[in-house]
């Protein structure tokens, strides 16, 4: 446990860190560290894993980490426990960090608080993960690619734990869930509109004028961030100087025309 006192703490090789104790707190902060054998390694990420798909797994398991734990006095707020996974207990870059008073006194609730991985057979305790990781922290639900994404982690999980013997089965498998309706509603408010477009790529055109035609795409075209990038002019069919409309559109439906693209193609 982390040492009492008033200042920062560090985390103690008796600490919260090498608990051994089957529970889903410890197995995934053991599972964070790349010293332990693979039997402790439970459900930590796999070490091929680049870092931001090993931040991603991080952020799925501190989601639903705090909601997998008994209902104790004095439970630290959800933010926190959040912040205290992602940044510590699931950041093997930061294991051995100084903590401030709040991420050790969540670690330490987390370590006495969390379930026993046998528990997770009861499917009201898994609809609670996932009730969690279909939310924000504002309590909106989150996007739909999110919640699949964080699913994903979550079964991966259970599924190691039942391949290494922890569970008889993937406890996820048993539960009929569906994720909740996104509201696909767009607020006009949150969208830029043409005229304020205009005055961005204006300013854009000024400031940094080799990036107007990429923020052009992302608006008119639709693209991707990525997909802007790898446009070159052998992709585009564009008219014969900027401003003049093609009468006789020659667009695929793989290309675009865009008049941006004609000063920086």
């Amino acid at each position: 446990m982390p040492r009492a006192g008033p200042g920062p703490v560090r985390s103690s090789p008796g600490g919260w860190r090498t608990v051994t104790a089957r529970s889903w707190f410890a197995r995934r902060a053991r599972a964070w560290n790349s010293t332990q054998p693979p039997a402790n390694r439970c459900c930590g990420p796999p070490p091929h894993l680049a870092p931001h798909s090993r931040a991603s797994v991080a952020e799925a398991l501190a989601s639903v980490t705090p909601e997998l734990t008994r209902p104790t006095a004095r439970r630290p707020p959800i933010r926190t426990l959040r912040a205290a996974l992602y940044g510590h207990a699931f950041n093997p870059h930061r294991r051995n960090a100084t903590l401030d008073r709040a991420t050790a006194s969540a670690l330490a609730w987390l370590e006495r608080a969390s379930l026993l991985i046998q528990d997770l057979h009861d499917p009201r305790v898994i609809r609670r993960a996932l009730d969690a990781l279909a939310l924000r922290l504002d309590g909106h639900p989150a996007a739909p690619n999110t919640i699949t994404r964080k699913h994903a982690v979550l079964h991966n999980a259970l599924a190691y734990a039942a391949e290494i013997g922890l569970l008889p089965r993937n406890p996820l498998d048993q539960v009929s869930w569906k994720a909740p309706a996104a509201n696909a509603a767009v607020n006009p408010l949150t969208v830029a509109s043409p005229a304020q477009v205009h005055a961005i790529l204006t300013e854009v055109s000024k400031i940094r004028p080799e990036l107007t035609a990429f923020f052009a795409c992302l608006y008119y075209a639709a693209l991707r961030p990525e997909e802007a990038v790898a446009l070159r002019s052998r992709d585009l069919v564009l008219p014969a100087r900027v401003g003049q409309a093609d009468p006789h559109p020659r667009l695929p439906p793989h290309r675009i025309s865009l008049d941006h693209h004609r000063q920086h193609a």
